[in-house]
């Protein structure tokens, strides 16, 4: 059988036929109603086949609150399928794989008759979009949400803002939003809801201290001109405000990114008057030699405020590797740190000083303008090994593997949308070259995040790829 990710444990069911004709219905579950629902949606839509829902339904999904998390069992015999899940995310996995090994007659679905247990070994295995590079119609957001649920990935990890835009909406600070770029509130509660029910997390992103311009050419008197979020009173407040705002706007978000990659430009901090004012109002020593070290300070201070913002609403701050090693003492450990370049900090010293760390290894993780690394690539990476590219990096020809398991929570897999705003003029066709590239790569991202260790050969698991990319071809026809 063909399902990706690669399940921990599948059991034929000897004494049955080998492949069993049942009845198109799914029984109605109190506990997983928004799970069968998005299943039976997929079944039209992948199979152009209706699966009724009664009462009593061939399928039927029974909640077992002692499976681990996002974990599901499926036993398929006596001509019936019986699932179990302990969570809504365990629920819609199972129903990914039924999706995954089901066929149709034109009258009833046909199933092997086996027993598969599943459980991923990574929290946290994911997709990131850039939306402010590249504009997205909000109709794709729908089709990354599917790629999701297919593959098993727990995270949607969306890129609102950078320099080139801010395409959030904004009852704050309306004049961030960037014509004919953003989304509308209606529009951001409709995908909101339509992950939920197929659990799948939205990971909303703000970008900064760096990466705003948009925010110096909205609101230059408030956030600064000069590339870095300029740091007083008001802009603190009103940066914290914005990602209260953001929390309130992804009600079921776990995750709230906060950016934290890139301030270029951070020395401004040392020499604003303002900043410096701030700065030492709030114990930052702004007289020291080191202007370096000071800049770092401000930096820490800002990641620091911003994810207390989301502790405060009860949500997981998560930032880029992006603040030196000097500062480590000064953030908390409450905070996730995505670990990309090991070029301003090393991710061995990220996990010394006690972070937990997502995995976005630039090679072979992300999708840039630069390198495009294969699907093979992808899936001869471990979720515990990193390689650098950046020239100055101090693991650029020895790469680093992790002995820290348990800190290392998963690994994403990294789409920038620079790469297709250099090569297509087009919106279109920028997203159409996107979504092809992602589709060919995200299973192999799946699988080395469900699977810590190795459990197939490539070989195998293209063949896989090729046949769930067949079967959803009908819900990417924009393709």
């Amino acid at each position: 059988m063909n399902i990706i990710p690669t399940p921990k444990k599948i059991l034929p069911v000897l004494e049955q036929a080998e492949r069993m004709r049942l009845q198109p219905t799914v029984a109605e579950s109190a506990e997983f109603s928004l799970a069968v629902a998005s299943f039976i949606s997929y079944v039209k839509r992948m199979y152009n086949f209706t699966m009724d829902k009664k009462h009593e339904g061939t399928i039927k999904i029974i909640k077992n609150a002692q499976l681990e998390e996002e974990a599901y069992k499926i036993e398929i015999k006596e001509n019936a399928v019986t699932i179990y899940a302990g969570d809504d995310m365990g629920a819609n996995h199972a129903f990914a794989t039924v999706l995954q090994i089901m066929e149709t007659d034109g009258e009833n679905i046909v199933l092997p008759a086996v027993t598969i247990e599943d459980v991923p070994d990574s929290l946290f295995r994911g997709l990131m979009m850039d939306l402010s590079r590249n504009r997205h119609d909000f109709k794709y957001l729908f089709a990354y949400v599917d790629m999701c649920y297919l593959n098993k990935m727990s995270v949607l990890h969306l890129h609102f803002t950078d320099d080139h835009s801010y395409t959030l909406p904004s009852e704050l600070y309306p004049k961030l939003t960037t014509e004919g770029c953003c989304y509308t509130r209606e529009q951001i509660d409709e995908i909101v809801e339509y992950a939920h029910a197929r659990g799948v997390q939205i990971v909303p992103e703000i970008d900064v201290p760096g990466h705003c311009r948009s925010f110096g050419e909205a609101y230059g008197e408030l956030f600064g001109t000069k590339g870095v979020i300029c740091q007083h009173a008001d802009s603190m407040e009103a940066m914290k405000n914005l990602f209260r705002e953001l929390c309130d706007m992804f009600p079921y978000s776990k995750y709230i990114h906060i950016g934290g990659d890139e301030a270029y430009t951070m020395e401004e901090w040392t020499k604003c008057p303002s900043c410096r004012e701030y700065g030492k109002s709030v114990g930052i020593d702004i007289d020291m030699q080191d202007k370096g070290q000071l800049a770092e300070l401000f930096y820490a201070h800002f990641i620091s405020e911003m994810a207390s913002v989301c502790l405060e609403k009860g949500r997981q701050p998560i930032a880029w590797e992006g603040f030196g090693k000097s500062v480590n003492d000064r953030i908390s450990k409450d905070v996730w740190v995505m670990a990309w370049e090991n070029y301003y900090q090393l991710t061995s010293d990220l996990l010394e000083a006690g972070f937990k760390v997502i995995n976005c290894s630039w090679n072979p993780t992300y999708i840039t303008p630069h390198i495009n690394w294969s699907p093979e690539d992808i899936f001869s990476w471990s979720v515990y090994s990193w390689k650098a590219v950046h020239e100055e990096s101090p693991i650029l020809s020895t790469g680093y593997q992790s002995s820290t398991d348990a800190q290392v929570i998963g690994g994403q897999l990294v789409v920038w949308g620079d790469h297709y705003v250099e090569k297509f003029l087009n919106d279109e066709n920028r997203v159409l070259e996107e979504c092809k590239e992602i589709i060919e790569r995200l299973p192999m991202t799946s699988e080395n995040t469900w699977n810590a260790q190795k459990v197939t050969e490539y070989s195998a698991f293209e063949r896989a790829t090729k046949e769930l990319i067949k079967k959803a071809k009908p819900l990417f026809e924009f393709m």
